[in-house]
Parts: structure tokens; sequence; C-alpha cells
């Protein structure tokens, strides 16, 4: 699967290559993509669980994957895999 980033005057686009009408934007193609994975999550293999801040320890590296699988991430894993 590609993404597509292209620069508008504006801000960013990102749609799915052969598929642009799978798109999201932001001011940065950061935000470009997570508003794509966000608002078309059907379409990634992944499970976006919106929930409260909590007390827990490092709760945001808490990773559930498909079939349910859960895995915690260390802060820099967590760091890097957001930055590929």
């Amino acid at each position: 699967m590609k993404i597509i980033l292209t620069k508008r005057s504006h801000d960013w686009h990102a749609c799915l290559d052969g598929n642009t009408v799978i798109w999201g934007c932001g001011e940065s193609p950061k935000e470009a993509i997570g508003d794509l994975i966000y608002s078309h999550q059907a379409m990634f293999p992944i499970l976006v669980v919106n929930q409260e801040q909590t007390s827990e320890p490092f709760a945001h590296n808490r990773v559930e994957l498909p079939g349910g699988k859960v895995v915690m991430m260390t802060d820099q894993e967590f760091s890097a895999d957001c930055n590929r």
C-alpha cells in the first residue's frame, strides 16, 4: 500500500496510490497521513481506540494489533515506528 503526499498551497494532501477518493489533509505531512488513516480506518490493518487519558504509565505505547494481540513498545520504539 502506497500513500501519495502532495503539498498544496495551504496544506498537505495524502491519498492512496490508485484510489484518490481515499484521502486526508493537514498542515503537515504527518497530519495529512494521520487524517487519512483516522478518516478511513477500514482501509488500514490497524485498530484505533479512543480512550480517556489514564494514569497508567506508558498507556500511549500500548498497541493492539489485528487479531487482538496487544504489545507494549518503549518510548524509543514507539517514536521510531511513528517516524517511519
